[in-house]
Parts: structure tokens; C-alpha cells; sequence
């Protein structure tokens, strides 16, 4: 299973790098050869299912997508386990897939994300900071696209709070967060568009420092 896992983590990076299509193929490898050490019930699949939902959702292929968290989401309902990251990750997708095609009624996506929500902040250490950061972000944008501004500057800043913690000011997913308070910053507060444009910046650099002038 190493060598399955290692693709999941080379698919995870082509899909940061805007290459969905490359990613699919060879998380879809990856699949097939922990389905061929496993079988195709056991939860090791999660972590690929659950990245394969997320690399269908950002090609728009919700329906794949909701097929593969869904799938990921019964792995744990078959064991009974009701307490996984993986289990987190796979609400978080179908709360992203519900956002994507609800638009402004995102309702089933924040009581997605919410149940993430509830499994993670029961974890500690440096991973599950980064995971309840995710949440806390997606959050945030959820509740801007309802147009609520005050609970989405909430969870924008106990995201911001937990993942300069958990991962400091320069790593990818807290550039994904800056991009995402730059947003609000520049809609919300046109007194302040010089915070939204620090933000942005902050983005920038992040996404600098992860993946060099070549992105």
C-alpha cells in the first residue's frame, strides 16, 4: 500500500497545481491498487475516495464526485466508526458539493460541514489543526456566498487562528484562506480594501513559497 499511498499524495499536489486531469489518473491507480490489496469494502480507501470527490468536484463532475464521498462516508458507516478524519473529510466534500450546486441555499452544505466540524474538534495535534482549519475556511465561505457577513468573518478568523498556528503564514492552505479573507475584505468592507489587498498579497506569497515563480 506505500506505493498506492505515494500516488495519493502526487495526486494531491498536481490538483494544487491547477492539474485536475493528471490527478484523476493517477488517483484513480492508486484506487485500483488498494482496492486490489484490501477489497473494496475496507476504510484504507477513504483517503482516496475522499481525494478523488474533491479532484471530481473541481473538474464539475459533482456527480462523480458525490459517488466517490459518498462511497468514502459508507466504509465508515460499515464499521461503525463514527469518529475519523477521513470520515471529516468525507462530510467536508459532500458539504462542497451541496454548496457548488445549491447556490444560495446552501443549507445541506453547512449541516455537512458542521458534522466535519463536530469529528475534528475532537482531535488535537498539528494534522487535525490543519483539517479543522479547512472546515473553519469553507465555513467562512459558505456562510459569505449566504451573504452573513458576521458569521462568515467568524469562522474566517478562527480558521486564520488555528492554521497560523498549526502551519504559519506561508503554507498553501493558509493561502487558500487569505485569498478567501481578501474576497470578503474587498465585498464586505470598502473602507478597508487595503486589508482585502494584504490578504491577497499574503496569498501570493504563500503560493510562492509553495510552488516557486514557475506557478
Amino acid at each position: 500500500g506505500t506505493i498506492a499511498n505515494i500516488k495519493v499524495v502526487i495526486g494531491n499536489i498536481y490538483w494544487r497545481k491547477g492539474l485536475e486531469k493528471d490527478s484523476l489518473s493517477i488517483l484513480h491507480e492508486a484506487l485500483a491498487s488498494l482496492e486490489d490489496i484490501y477489497g473494496k469494502e475496507h476504510v484504507n480507501l477513504a483517503r482516496v475516495l475522499n481525494e478523488l470527490a474533491f479532484v471530481c468536484h473541481l473538474d464539475s463532475n459533482y456527480t462523480q464526485a458525490s459517488v466517490y464521498a459518498n462511497r468514502a462516508l459508507k466504509l465508515f458507516e460499515n464499521v461503525n466508526e463514527k469518529c475519523n478524519l477521513e470520515l471529516a473529510r468525507a462530510y467536508d466534500n459532500l458539504a462542497i458539493i451541496a454548496r457548488e450546486q445549491e447556490r444560495h441555499n446552501e443549507n445541506n452544505s453547512i449541516k455537512f460541514f458542521k458534522k466535519a466540524l463536530d469529528i475534528k474538534q475532537k482531535y488535537q495535534g498539528k494534522d487535525s489543526d490543519m483539517e479543522l482549519g479547512i472546515t473553519l475556511n469553507h465555513l467562512g465561505r459558505t456562510f459569505y456566498e449566504k451573504d452573513n457577513k458576521e458569521s462568515s468573518k467568524r469562522y474566517y478568523l478562527e480558521a486564520k487562528t488555528v492554521l497560523e498556528r498549526s502551519l504559519g503564514e506561508f503554507h498553501i492552505v493558509t493561502g487558500d484562506l487569505y485569498l478567501n479573507l481578501g474576497t470578503y475584505y474587498v465585498t464586505f468592507h470598502h473602507s478597508t480594501l487595503d486589508k482585502g489587498k494584504k490578504y491577497y498579497e499574503k496569498y501570493h506569497q504563500a503560493i510562492l513559497k509553495t510552488f516557486g515563480d514557475s506557478h
